[in-house]
């Protein structure tokens, strides 16, 4: 560990271009004085969070109230908030947040647990985005299990991955649970394609070849789990189109969950 007497400016502005979205003079001098560990310190237990969602929550407020604002995006025929105003609390927040490392990480995550605007279901939902976009930025330095669980439940990754209103299996109607989130959660979000060794490598089998994590069985399986969500509030089959139904997380409906054992992981049984 290298002392804060010890920093050079090129180490500290080498941090810095790892875990900020830039560097400035002002704060290579606060690294060089608090030391890589301490800046660090600093940033996860002393810097407040700056969350996405204050600024929608204030424009939504304007926009339903005196407009006394109006530098925000809107669709005047249709009086309604475009969805690109997510990106202005991004950028506030990339670029003067105080929280620079907090805001790092939550971007990081963010291209991990992908949603996208480009989903006509999201396109025009600011709120419910800068919503999901914050289960980031308020768990950046927390445990990566409860932001999968807040991902699974929130309604924007119910649609974009489109769990949400999945139901138990009935064959005799051919009604089957989606599978879309079941396979991503595995490949994209967690566990990945092939056993891995520590160093990264894939696991080979006797015969040479990598060894798949899960295979199609599991995938149905997890399915399986992932019965019985609906928007949070609303009857079943019912709501879903605002932003604020959106912005709520999803609630289990009992009589649409596959309560059935499941076998999933390694033989793992729930």
């Amino acid at each position: 560990r290298l002392e804060p007497t010890t920093l050079t400016r090129v180490q500290a502005a080498r941090l810095l271009q790892q875990a900020t979205f830039g560097v400035t003079l002002r704060e290579v001098d606060r690294v060089q004085q608090l030391g890589l560990a301490g800046w660090i310190s600093d940033q996860i237990t002393n810097q407040p969070a700056t969350l996405h969602l204050t600024y929608i929550e204030g424009i939504i407020a304007d926009f339903n109230g005196p407009r006394t604002d109006l530098t925000y995006s809107f669709n005047s025929m249709d009086q309604f908030l475009n969805g690109n105003n997510c990106t202005t609390p991004f950028a506030r927040a990339a670029i003067g947040g105080p929280d620079q490392l907090r805001q790092r990480v939550a971007f990081a995550l963010s291209q991990i647990l992908v949603t996208s605007r480009r989903d006509p279901n999201l396109e025009n939902k600011p709120l419910a985005m800068a919503d999901y976009y914050d289960i980031f930025v308020g768990n950046a330095f927390g445990n990566y299990r409860d932001v999968l669980r807040e991902v699974t439940l929130h309604p924007v990754m119910g649609r974009y991955l489109s769990h949400i209103g999945n139901q138990k299996a009935r064959p005799e109607i051919n009604q089957y649970p989606d599978e879309n989130y079941a396979r991503e959660v595995q490949q994209l979000f967690t566990i990945g394609l092939w056993e891995l060794n520590q160093n990264g490598t894939r696991k080979l089998d006797g015969l040479g070849q990598p060894i798949p994590t899960y295979g199609n069985d599991q995938i149905t399986e997890f399915a399986r789990v992932f019965t019985g969500l609906w928007f949070g509030g609303q009857a079943w089959g019912n709501g879903g189109w605002t932003d604020d139904d959106s912005s709520v997380p999803m609630q289990m409906w009992a009589e649409k969950h596959d309560f059935g054992e499941k076998t999933l992981l390694n033989g793992f049984k729930v």
